[in-house]
């Protein structure tokens, strides 16, 4: 590079300038590192996509500073085959007697105010001596290439327009746009299986955390509007038409299975809609501090030690018993949100009178993983949902009342739901953080998922107390029995893009809706990501047999390139894997142990698919 440099000197008096440009880390609000970005925030996307456009802002910006702008060079990065991972080296020649670091300085303030005028906020601009490569933030390929196609097309669809009359798109042009809206849309599952009790949701508040988005500026106002927002009284077809990008993604979604759009929005949305509030502001302080001692980690510290960020996590007490019951769908959102959908009455009677069955002995065939301890342990549950959720059997009758009860049922449509659970049953439930003060927003929500981790099995209140908050304790212990599909949408670059994330209940909770819940959430995901505390030997029966009885195996075994599984080990919840800043020795042995285990661990799981060989 210092011989090119020479090369394009022509005088003394002129000195070369190079400028390296590439994307920076930003920081998270709990000020850590992210290591994700957004494609269409990247420095470097807009190079290998809009490279004109780059060109004439860095021309631009030498001429306002006495710069002569040579020419842009790009570097690739060590992932050889990623198109987007390099740097941008940018080649000026100056006079000598004009260029220092206060030229220097007004040329990077030039550069960034250009690029955030097109939505690039993070970037490093650095003069050098040689082409040195630094690392940038993680463009996911989705994200790029979601992005590239839309960028592609607006770029044609401005052709188009230019060339033919204003303000019309030709039929293809509309199908194009139909299916990149499609593509956008489509989200990559990646489910996370695990028994109970092993850090599911201890790593997925890791991840959240670590990959949160900033804080938006002080004064910056939210664009999102609530249904109270919008003037007059528009139609859902009006607000699909006009003003549905400003929607929380949460609404979006709602309002795309909404068949009859002459509905009045306001009117529909409005008795669903919750806002999320969190006004404990002392609280509020005590957990954000927590997330300051993770600095701490790998040097004064041999374990992790703060408060969940999200996602419900165990307690000492109920340590083995199942979080969750159903399965958490984890979703990008611009704001913290949260979609509750209850099964409709039909749903309910029909689960219920599997018990019926079980008890006249007429239940279909279990599946084969489910042992005899699962299967009574999955009558149990049924029993109390059945209590719970019905005017059939008191909730205090004895098991021989409640056998006498369910001899006398021969049809779902005579299991008579209560009146509680009819007024929410078939309905949906939508709760939206407005973003103003993101952490206040995530307790809010937190709060709320927690309340519907509750177990409904252990109901010991007396019926014959009429306090008020034991009957909240009732109907949130029915809800919980009538969850069909809870969706929560946070703001995290590792879910931008496209990617959800299904966090599922333990296989070793034998309820048979959270077993259901689990098969199907099997049968449709593209990523498995099996946790385990040492190893999938080591994993339980039931982790290993529902994994193999789903579908999912068969689509992986025909096409491991679209369908991937990873396991995951995290042994650090025992007291010997814990390592501080004096155990580098113990982690040296235990990477070098790694490979053995590895293979270790393909050959067990080789015997699983392929018995006999």
């Amino acid at each position: 590079m210092a011989s090119l440099l020479k090369k394009r000197r022509k005088n003394n008096s002129l000195t070369s300038i190079c400028i390296r440009l590439c994307d920076s880390f930003k920081r998270t609000p709990q000020n850590f590192i992210c290591s994700f970005i957004r494609a269409e925030e990247s420095v470097r996307v807009f190079y290998r996509l809009k490279q004109e456009s780059l060109k004439n802002i860095l021309c631009d910006a030498g001429v306002a500073v006495g710069l002569q702008f040579i020419s842009t060079t790009w570097c690739p990065g060590e992932r050889e085959k990623s198109t987007i991972d390099g740097n941008i080296f940018i080649e000026y020649t100056a006079s000598t007697e004009l260029w220092d670091e206060d030229t220097l300085t007004k040329y990077k303030d030039f550069v960034k105010l250009k690029l955030q005028n097109v939505n690039i906020k993070y970037i490093l601009v650095d003069q050098v001596t040689e082409q040195s490569i630094l690392s940038q933030p993680v463009i996911t390929e989705m994200d790029y290439k979601i992005y590239e196609l839309d960028s592609k097309f607006q770029n044609y669809l401005c052709q188009y327009q230019n060339s033919a009359e204003p303000d019309t798109i030709s039929d293809d042009l509309e199908n194009i746009k139909t299916l990149l809206q499609e593509l956008k849309e489509r989200r990559i599952q990646i489910a996370v299986l695990s028994h109970n009790a092993v850090g599911k949701s201890f790593i997925l508040n890791l991840l959240l955390m670590l990959t949160a988005e900033s804080n938006k500026k002080s004064g910056e106002q939210t664009t999102m509007k609530m249904p109270e927002e919008m003037i007059g009284n528009p139609t859902v077809k009006m607000v699909k038409d006009g003003q549905f990008e400003d929607l929380p993604e949460v609404i979006k979604d709602f309002l795309d299975a909404v068949i009859d759009d002459e509905q009045d929005f306001k009117n529909l949305l409005e008795p669903i809609c919750h806002q999320l509030l969190f006004t404990d502001h002392e609280e509020l302080g005590r957990i954000e501090s927590s997330f300051k001692s993770l600095s701490g980690y790998y040097t004064h510290h041999k374990r992790i030690d703060i408060e969940p960020y999200l996602l419900p996590q165990k307690e000492i007490s109920g340590d083995y018993n199942a979080t969750t019951n159903s399965v958490f769908h984890l979703q990008y959102g611009t704001s913290f949100q949260a979609k509750v959908e209850y099964f409709d009455e039909k749903e309910l009677q029909n689960q219920l009178f599997e018990l019926v069955s079980l008890e006249k002995g007429s239940a279909e065939i279990k599946p084969e993983f489910v042992n005899e301890m699962m299967q009574e342990k999955s009558e149990q549950s049924l029993k109390a949902r059945f209590k719970i959720l019905t005017n059939n059997a008191p909730k205090s009758c004895n098991e021989k009342t409640l056998q006498n009860v369910l001899g006398s049922i021969s049809s779902p449509g005579e299991i008579e739901l209560c009146k509680q659970v009819k007024e929410f049953a078939g309905k949906t439930e939508l709760y939206i953080g407005n973003g103003s003060n993101p952490s206040a927003d995530r307790l809010a929500l937190q709060k709320l998922l927690k309340e519907f981790t509750l177990s409904a099995v252990d109901d010991d209140d007396d019926d014959d107390d009429d306090d008020d908050e034991d009957n909240r304790s009732r109907i949130m212990k029915q809800k919980i029995s009538s969850l069909k599909r809870l969706v929560v949408y946070v703001p995290s670059t590792l879910l931008y893009g496209g990617t959800e994330i299904l966090e599922m209940p333990g296989t070793n909770d034998s309820d048979p809706l959270a077993i259901s819940f689990i098969q199907d959430a099997l049968d449709e995901v593209e990523v498995v990501l099996l946790l385990t505390e040492f190893g999938f030997r080591l994993a339980g029966q039931e982790v290993r047999d529902c994994l193999t009885n789903s579908r999912f195996i068969t689509h992986w075994k025909r096409d491991s390139n679209e369908y991937k599984l990873m396991f995951v080990s995290y042994p650090e919840k025992n007291n010997i894997y814990q390592f501080g800043a004096g155990d580098l020795e113990k982690l040296e042995k235990i990477v070098m142990k790694e490979n053995r285990k590895q293979e270790d661990e393909f050959h067990s799981f080789n015997g699983l698919l392929h018995p006999s060989s």
